[in-house]
């Protein structure tokens, strides 16, 4: 073997040790320590799950409190609008009242003597305040407040002690005006009215007699029957 064949052999074997170890286990999968994943593994693991169906009904709860919000609060806003139209009419029609009773002047005040009358005067503050029906037939004492500023003094020292009486019982206008005519009327009250018609005498028209007979009995508190004879009585007389 010449000089040159040596030194072609001997750069391979250099050539063949300082190949890179790497290299030379090419294809050999390196082993992984236990309990450490790979790399691989740990870039590929999927996030935690969600289920779409969960956040779909979280939302749907949500609106549904909100709408259910939205229409309390719409309701309350309808209520509190009824209510002030309803305050809004009361006022404009105790206005109304008040103006209506102005134009048509102020009743006479009772004060409880003997040449009053008992039956005309009730009647007109019946008529003053026409537009009260509702409180004058009411089983509460709205309409008796109505009327006690027309009381003179004697009157009001009487209605004090029916009021102090009743106590938290209603003061009604037809238990009012009972008690006004027994504490006021005369005893012999009809005693004396039947007097008056039994003496009364057909001086003018037979117009003016019934008139004045029929006015007469109006006060009188008998029987149809007993009436009816006495004015049969009197005409044919």
């Amino acid at each position: 073997m010449d000089d040159s064949t040596t030194a072609e052999t001997m750069r391979q074997a250099a050539s063949t040790r300082n190949a890179s170890p790497t290299a030379a286990h090419a294809g050999t999968e390196m082993p992984t320590p236990a309990g450490t994943p790979s790399q691989a593994s740990s870039s590929t693991m999927p996030p935690p799950h969600v289920s779409e169906q969960s956040v779909l009904m979280q939302m749907m709860q949500r609106m549904a409190v909100q709408q259910h919000v939205m229409q309390t609060q719409q309701q309350q806003f309808q209520a509190f609008l009824e209510q002030q139209a309803r305050v809004q009419n009361e006022l404009f029609e105790k206005q109304a009242k008040a103006s209506r009773q102005r134009s048509k002047g102020e009743p006479p005040k009772f004060n409880g003597s003997a040449k009053e009358d008992l039956k005309l005067w009730p009647f007109q503050i019946e008529e003053h305040f026409i537009s009260y029906a509702a409180e004058r037939d009411g089983n509460d004492s709205r309409f008796v407040d109505l009327v006690v500023p027309y009381l003179g003094t004697n009157v009001m020292s009487w209605y004090r002690e029916f009021k102090q009486t009743l106590g938290e019982h209603p003061r009604t206008w037809y238990l009012f005006k009972q008690q006004l005519r027994i504490r006021f009327r005369d005893s012999d009250f009809e005693y004396k009215l039947l007097s008056r018609l039994y003496d009364l005498r057909a001086t003018g028209t037979q117009q003016e007699y019934t008139a004045k007979f029929m006015l007469g009995t109006s006060y009188l508190a008998a029987s149809d029957l007993a009436i009816c004879t006495l004015w049969i009585f009197r005409i044919e007389d």
